[in-house]
């Protein structure tokens, strides 16, 4: 009897260190957005509207806007996490076994019953650019409820929190948002298209959410068309990201490709050029960005070099074929 219960107190102690060092992790940046596959053919033209064309070549790989920036994090060596939903099918296994090969810690494993993981059709030129189509289903399906319940802790012991206004929706981004900010952690968020169209088109949520939750922001990292939709503007312009200000963001950057981006903050607003590359894929490229300005922010740079750095991270991963091929910091630094 007192051999079993010495055994039976270990194994309880060795269960109660397991949590405790669990409990106790920091992370750099933890991330709660969309993870699905990519799955990419190559083609000479993209299809125009009742036109065909012939794919050359297909593969698969890992995608979402969210779950790309957290990589490049990581091999930027960052301790890094993913909070989202993913299905009950053979895809789940798949990207979770991808994260663990990159580094990013997936804490508490969502798979939704019913749901598909979610899955693109990308369709890239030989120009490298592209076009897409794509099922969210399992990421749409992600709820603020959710958010509480299992990922409220993991986003606590963070020192940056991304989010998106892309494929999940507004509610469960809000929900994380608010957590991040009670708790003191840093928000970012990527706005990867026209805001307006998604909450009409996509439904993906209400005006006043969007709203709260720009609030909550203190960095944001714009595409062209989330700029001109936000500000209802036709043309784009400097002078533009100084109205994010009065949304709530501090810090606000616009990517344009291989034009480079435009960064603002209260020492002023700067056009930081592009690194010309041969670019073989872009899909990615501005995932990458995110990533590499979260780094340069927790270096501390100064907001010129953090855009530089981002420039830089979103070139080289145009270089690579792969959704998620972004760079470590020697392949970096190599760009500066």
């Amino acid at each position: 009897m007192s051999i079993f219960l010495g055994t039976h107190y270990l194994l309880n102690r060795f269960r109660f260190v397991i949590w405790y060092n669990a409990s106790m992790i920091k992370y750099d940046v933890v991330g709660l957005g969309g993870c699905g596959v990519d799955l990419k053919v190559k083609v000479p033209t993209l299809p125009r509207p009742n036109h065909k064309v012939i794919a050359e070549k297909y593969d698969v790989s890992e995608g979402g806007v969210t779950s790309d920036n957290l990589v490049q994090c990581a091999k930027l060596g960052l301790k890094t996490a993913w909070v989202g939903t993913l299905g009950q099918d053979l895809w789940a296994d798949y990207l979770l076994k991808k994260f663990d090969e990159v580094g990013v810690i997936v804490p508490e494993p969502v798979k939704l019953k019913n749901v598909v993981t979610q899955q693109f059709w990308i369709s890239v030129d030989k120009k490298g650019e592209a076009s897409m189509v794509g099922i969210p289903a399992a990421t749409r399906a992600l709820t603020p409820q959710l958010v509480k319940s299992k990922f409220k802790k993991i986003i606590e012991k963070a020192k940056h929190f991304h989010t998106e206004v892309a494929v999940i929706k507004i509610a469960p981004a809000l929900e994380g948002a608010r957590i991040a900010k009670k708790a003191g952690v840093k928000v970012f968020l990527d706005i990867d298209g026209d805001p307006f169209y998604l909450m009409k088109e996509e439904k993906i949520g209400t005006l006043k959410d969007f709203l709260e939750l720009l609030k909550l922001t203190d960095v944001v990292k714009m595409s062209k068309p989330a700029l001109l939709g936000l500000t209802k503007a036709s043309e784009l312009k400097p002078e533009l990201l100084s109205k994010i200000f009065e949304f709530g963001p501090k810090v606000v950057f616009v990517t344009q490709a291989e034009k480079g981006c435009m960064v603002a903050d209260h020492t002023g607003t700067y056009i930081v050029p592009g690194i010309k590359v041969k670019a073989v894929d872009t899909v990615g490229a501005g995932d990458a960005f995110m990533g590499g300005i979260s780094y340069g922010i927790l270096q501390g740079w100064d907001i010129k070099k953090v855009a530089e750095f981002g420039n830089a991270c979103g070139a080289y991963k145009a270089t690579q074929k792969g959704t998620r091929a972004s760079g470590n910091l020697k392949n970096i630094q190599k760009y500066l």
